[in-house]
């Protein structure tokens, strides 16, 4: 973390940003005093099944990808984005697609390659392969 900030690197951890808080806190304070951006995301690319699919869709094993799609796996009730802090443009940019579907979104891009197009209903994606994977 220190070298990234005297190099004006940004860093992107994954949660937690740290098994202490003594720990996330002196990353925050590098950071900060780095002037460098510390991002912390829930990344799923090297979670166990995550790997397995990859190296199946790699091997062929499930033919070619088309098309795909994904969507927010749990419910929440409209109530629960009305409040202010929570999916609203104002404070968080969005609804479900960019507070929740962006995961799942990453998640299918790193595992089927580049899009040809990409469409929102609101809860789930479809997207739509623009060529062969390229890995």
């Amino acid at each position: 973390m220190e070298i990234c900030a005297q190099t004006k690197k940004h860093v992107q951890v994954q949660k937690p940003i740290a098994t202490n808080v003594e720990t996330a806190r002196a990353m925050i304070e590098t950071a900060r005093k780095g002037g460098i951006v510390l991002g912390v995301v829930s990344q799923h690319r090297f979670d166990d099944s995550s790997q397995f699919l990859s190296k199946a869709i790699a091997q062929g094993r499930l033919g070619k990808l088309l098309e795909c799609d994904c969507y927010v796996k749990w419910h929440r009730s409209a109530a629960y984005y009305s409040r202010p802090i929570k999916g609203s443009w104002e404070t968080e940019g969005g609804g479900a697609l960019i507070n929740q579907a962006i995961h799942q979104l990453d998640v299918l891009r790193w595992l089927a390659g580049p899009f040809k197009s990409c469409s929102d209903t609101g809860s789930w994606a479809r997207c739509i392969k623009s060529s062969p994977r390229m890995w």
